[in-house]
Order: structure tokens, then sequence, then C-alpha cells
């Protein structure tokens, strides 16, 4: 199995699992076990995507402030500070962000196998508000993913306000040196 397909096997696995679920009647144990994992991956993933928007949020801004503040970084360079970026550490909270989602993932890993062998044993209520929290996780995902939406569009506005601003400030200096120009040639 490669790496990046091990999330699409799962997704394939219990999707033929709900269809044998309408023919065969699942121990509700293990779909509580199944509903707990699924609020634990859908924490981690969470505040990875978090994470990941602060890398990309710092990037954003490195390539307006490239560009805006007329640095004429080439290439390589850029590509050296996003590099740095991503990697930097000094960011604390990011750092944290990074290391609760391992123990969370190994955790939600342990709860979806093992629940399938040895079913774990919740009260119903319980089952229930696991279920609710996963769909109100869901929901906040989406709302992150917008907000971070909005976050790019914003920077492309500062991008344009920029450009728009410094393109009107080189004009009337080129249109008063052409005209500076023709006066002197006009009083020789």
């Amino acid at each position: 199995m490669k790496k990046n397909n091990i999330a699409l096997y799962i997704a394939i696995g219990l999707t033929g699992l709900s269809i044998i679920s309408l023919l065969v009647c699942i121990n509700q144990q293990i779909t509580a076990s199944l509903s707990i994992a699924t609020l634990l991956i859908t924490i981690a993933q969470t505040i990875e995507s978090n994470a990941n928007y602060m890398d990309e949020d710092m990037q954003n801004a490195m390539d307006i402030a490239n560009k805006v503040g007329n640095f004429n970084f080439n290439d390589e360079v850029m590509i050296f500070f996003k590099t740095w970026m991503k990697y930097d550490t000094s960011n604390i909270k990011k750092k944290w962000m990074e290391r609760v989602v391992i123990p969370i993932n190994c955790v939600a890993s342990m709860v979806l196998f093992v629940g399938f062998a040895i079913p774990i044993k919740i009260p119903d209520q319980l089952s229930t508000a696991v279920s609710i929290l996963s769909t109100a996780l869901l929901f906040l995902s989406i709302w992150l993913v917008d907000k971070q939406q909005q976050r790019k569009e914003q920077w492309n506005e500062v991008l344009m306000l920029s450009l728009i601003g410094k393109n009107a400030n080189q004009n009337p200096i080129q249109v008063d040196e052409a005209e500076n120009g023709q006066s002197e040639n006009g009083n020789l």
C-alpha cells in the first residue's frame, strides 16, 4: 500500500461495510467505536488543517511582500524562504498543534482497528453525543476552509490595491518627466 492511499482504502472498506450493514446487523458497539475514531480523526484533521493554513498564510504574505516591496527575490530565494517558513519552529502554537495531532491520530487508529476485534462498550447517550460532535466538527472544518479562503482573497486584495497604488505613483512621474523634457526642448 502506498502511504497516500491508506485513507482511500479505509474509505472504500468502510463504504463496503456500510453496504454490508444493510444486509447484516452490525454490533452497535462496533459503530460506536467507529464514531469515536471518526471524532478523533476529525479533531486531528481540523488541527492539522489550521497549522497548514498558518504556513500558507505566511507564504502568501511573503509573496505579496516580495511583489509590493520591490525586493525582486528570484525563484530560488522565494522557495528557500517558503520552505524555511514551513519548517520554522519558532511558532510555539504551530509546534504544539503538530505535536498534538500525532497522539490523537494514534489513538484514533487504535480505536478504529481494535473496535472491530474488541467492541467498545459505551452508553448509548455517549455514542449519540460522539456522533453529533463529529458532525459539529465537520461543519467547523467547513467554516475554517471558508475563513481560509476569505483570508486568501484579502491577501489578493492587498496585492491588487498595492499594485494599483504603485502604478498610480509611477505614471505621474513618467508624465512629469515627459512634460519637463518637452518644455526644455521648447525653450531651446
